[in-house]
């Protein structure tokens, strides 16, 4: 998976770094991302088997990364588009192939030209990206963009204890005991173990697995691929 995002990451930024010099490089990009969206769309079809469960971690990392592409964008376009021999007839005079020619356009030349734009927006990126924070507060404050607001979930529910379905609760009360008595295995503390014993439960109850145990689930293994030790070779 992570060579994947390199490869889309590198593409991302040879185009944006360079695509205002060789507009080439759009359509050429668009086609790279084209075959690599359908190849992989095929082959999770019909070739790989189930793939392991990713987190968000890698995904939102690389859209991290790519941010910073349009900022290349701007400032290597100012430098590219700046060039006075882009737009003028103007050049220097070849004297000696020993001395180079003079292009009138320095690391540090800056005029008011066709590039201007470029550099400006670029400017305003790299504020947006580092103060993404003060510009959030700054546009919520103005209006043009609202506050999220965090969802309520509050659905009056008990506790934990109170939540546990009758019969998962006699259940585990007397594989508890059993384990307590006979094997002298302890999973739960005294004041788990009374709650357990003594609790009553609410009108709203968990189903499935009553405990912390989510592997227990067989929906949960499942989906998270869980494979018990005697199980594996390795």
């Amino acid at each position: 998976m992570h060579f994947k995002y390199s490869g889309l990451m590198n593409i991302t930024f040879v185009c944006f770094m360079y695509g205002l010099a060789i507009p080439l490089l759009f359509p050429i990009c668009l086609l790279g991302f084209t075959v690599l969206y359908t190849m992989e769309k095929l082959t999770i079809t019909y070739f790989f088997r189930k793939p392991p469960m990713f987190d968000e971690k890698l995904n939102e990392s690389a859209i991290r990364k790519m941010k910073y592409a349009p900022i290349f964008m701007m400032f290597f376009g100012y430098w590219c588009m700046s060039n006075v021999q882009l737009f003028t007839n103007k050049s220097g005079e070849i004297v000696s192939t020993l001395v180079p020619v003079d292009t009138f356009h320095t690391m540090f030349s800056f005029n008011v030209n066709q590039a201007l734009p470029l550099v400006i927006v670029g400017f305003l990126l790299l504020i947006i990206i580092f103060f993404d924070d003060l510009v959030q507060k700054a546009l919520i404050w103005i209006g043009l963009l609202s506050a999220d607001d965090e969802d309520e979930v509050d659905e009056g529910l008990g506790t934990y204890w109170e939540c546990i379905d009758e019969h998962d609760r006699q259940v585990w009360y007397l594989d508890e005991t059993h384990m307590q008595k006979n094997l002298g295995i302890t999973t739960l503390d005294a004041a788990a173990y009374k709650e357990l014993k003594e609790g009553k439960p609410v009108k709203k109850t968990m189903g499935q697995t009553p405990n912390y145990e989510i592997v227990s689930n067989p929906r949960y293994a499942e989906a998270f691929q869980y494979v018990p030790i005697d199980f594996r070779d390795t």
